[in-house]
């Protein structure tokens, strides 16, 4: 079974070096640091570190079974030697960027960092498909029984006058 984690970190870091390096320096809150001073990239450094993302994949590392400790071991050092193998992914040495390689902690909070920000994005994509609908006329009783128990108690007159458009979107219209 270590050999099909192996396997797979190998795969991870030679086919996908440039995703495998940021979601590493994104688990432990590094990304304007290591790559650019930018304000998106410090945005997502200052999330993981008010979830405690980084503290969090250290405390589980230290927890791990000895069985989940070898697995894990065996996907990291597949990452590894697949990034050895495919070398630093173009885009950082255009910038000079030193990314950290994944560790055990750091791919514990990676997977903390990816699940949070996904699911995230689902629910806010939901939200707006319920704007959406109520926008385009959808009966608010239909909603409420179609996310039943979710919508209990919601008042959709507060969502009808709801703007879609992105706070960076109105500041270019006005």
């Amino acid at each position: 079974m270590p050999g099909a984690y192996f396997g797979m970190g190998f795969l991870h870091g030679r086919h996908r070096p440039l995703q495998t390096l940021v979601i590493s320096a994104a688990a432990r809150g590094v990304l304007a640091e290591r790559i650019l001073p930018r304000t998106d990239l410090l945005g997502i450094d200052v999330l993981g570190h008010r979830l405690s993302i980084p503290e969090t994949g250290v405390r589980a590392a230290e927890q791990l079974t000895s069985r989940g400790a070898a697995l894990l071991d065996a996907y990291v050092a597949g990452v590894h030697a697949g990034l050895k193998e495919r070398g630093k992914p173009a885009a950082f040495r255009l910038i000079a960027a030193d990314l950290p390689w994944p560790d055990r902690e750091s791919v514990i909070s990676g997977t903390l960092l990816a699940a949070f920000l996904g699911l995230a994005q689902c629910q806010e994509r939901m939200e707006r498909a319920l704007v959406d609908a109520l926008q385009a006329g959808a009966e608010p009783e239909v909603l409420e029984q179609m996310f039943a128990p979710h919508l209990r108690g919601w008042d959709p007159t507060l969502l009808r006058g709801v703007s879609l458009c992105r706070p960076r979107d109105r500041r270019r219209q006005e």
